[in-house]
């Protein structure tokens, strides 16, 4: 499956790397499409991924919100890479290093 709009497949947001930023794209079956907003994850958002473990993820919201969410839950959650050098920074007090 591509992402609408470019050549980029998509891609899961539990594949996503601690350091990434990327946008949600799609949320896959209803079920989790119905979840995500209860969790704090709607499509647009752009997310940069603070920390990955084998069960979960601590994602950074634009607005500077913080969002747990199980990996499972993840990879039904459709991302693209977003281009770090057009993103203004992340409003908030927590403000992450982006690799360059």
């Amino acid at each position: 499956m591509h992402v609408a709009g470019t050549a980029e497949r998509a891609r899961a947001l539990a594949d996503v790397k601690a350091g990434e930023r990327v946008e949600v794209v799609d949320i896959v079956f209803e079920t989790i499409r119905e979840l995500c907003p209860t969790l704090g994850i709607h499509l647009g958002d752009v997310l940069h991924c603070q920390r990955r473990t084998a069960r979960d993820m601590l994602l950074l919201r634009g607005d500077g919100g913080q969002v747990t969410v199980d990996r499972f839950y993840a990879s039904f959650v459709e991302i693209r890479t977003v281009d770090q050098s057009r993103l203004a920074p992340l409003s908030g007090r927590a403000r992450p290093v982006v690799p360059s």
